[in-house]
């Protein structure tokens, strides 16, 4: 492509203001975000749950950074090019894009099918029992591995038909050759987060319908169970509100936009209405919220049983709770 034919690619971003609004909104929700998730990290690693849980909730955690990093890096550039750029100069190799947003990729990809390798650790939970505190976090790392195996081939599907020998004005994953692929991993995306949040409302109906037992072991169990279900159920209710927004936002929404919206008005509108964004926001203030609520009523717990009284109605009352 020589100066002219770059110049005219580039006119419907570098000289559409309210487009670049709206990458410089993403990269501030992007920092926000990774703040949030650093922030999110060393509460996670401080809770009380098994290592297996643990591992996959601080992976989900690292994949809002990288979700920042890799949507927060290229806008950012794109904001400086479209300002201080002109011709083929602002324009970047397709190759050079699929690079950079890989991270924001993996994330979109990833996040599905950690929250499924939760509900499969759940089972595992349930399935165990009492035995499960003291095994080794070898089945969470085999559920991590996997969950990165299935993210890198996702990713490669969708790029299975790229030009990578293409220059083009702005990083996107759903250009001309990807947007099928795209759009078929969108659809189904939905139906993983579907069939995880029936795993949690199962696990959570029948952890609380469960008969109580005087084993200490299996009562520390039942309550660690419990704790886990009261954070991973909205969690994962939380992640398939926003994957179905995205389907509808990137499957169906082109369709029913208006004839008369211009090329600019469309890109903006799909760029603006990018909800990982926001999920990564959410996501860490969910968890942040419902770990806080799990810690104090622990604390009250714990107080509770501490307050001076009568020993026999300590005694009566931890058994009544706890058993």
């Amino acid at each position: 492509m020589n100066d002219t034919e770059c110049t005219a690619a580039a006119a419907p971003f570098q000289g559409y203001m309210p487009f670049r609004f709206v990458l410089l909104t993403h990269v501030i929700l992007g920092i926000i975000g990774i703040s949030l998730s650093i922030y999110s990290l060393g509460v996670v690693r401080r809770s009380f749950f098994h290592p297996n849980c643990k591992i996959l909730l601080l992976a989900i955690v690292a994949l809002f950074i990288a979700h920042g990093v890799g949507l927060s890096v290229p806008f950012s550039y794109h904001v400086y090019a479209y300002s201080t750029m002109t011709g083929c100069q602002l324009m970047v190799s397709e190759a050079v894009c699929d690079i950079i947003r890989a991270p924001a990729n993996f994330a979109v990809f990833g996040c599905s099918s950690l929250h499924f390798g939760l509900c499969l650790e759940r089972i595992m939970a349930r399935y165990y029992a009492r035995r499960y505190e003291t095994m080794r976090p070898i089945f969470g790392w085999g559920l991590l591995g996997a969950s990165l195996l299935t993210t890198v081939l996702i990713n490669a599907y969708c790029l299975h038909r790229e030009d990578f020998s293409m220059i083009v004005p702005y990083c996107t994953l759903g250009n001309a050759n990807t947007v099928d692929q795209l759009d078929r991993v969108l659809k189904i995306l939905p139906s993983i987060d579907l069939a995880s949040v029936i795993v949690m409302v199962y696990l959570a109906v029948t952890t609380k319908n469960s008969k109580k037992t005087y084993d200490l072991g299996a009562s520390f169990s039942k309550l660690e169970g419990r704790s886990a279900n009261r954070l991973l159920l909205p969690f994962t209710i939380v992640h398939l509100v926003i994957g179905l927004g995205a389907v509808f936002l990137n499957g169906y929404l082109p369709g029913i936009m208006p004839v008369t919206w211009t090329f600019e008005l469309r890109r903006t509108v799909l760029a603006g209405l990018n909800l990982i964004s926001v999920y990564a926001i959410i996501g860490c203030l969910t968890l942040l919220h419902i770990l806080r609520n799990i810690q104090r009523k622990r604390r009250q717990k714990i107080f509770k049983i501490l307050t001076p009284i009568n020993d026999t109605s300590v005694i009566h009352n931890t058994y009544a709770q706890h058993w």
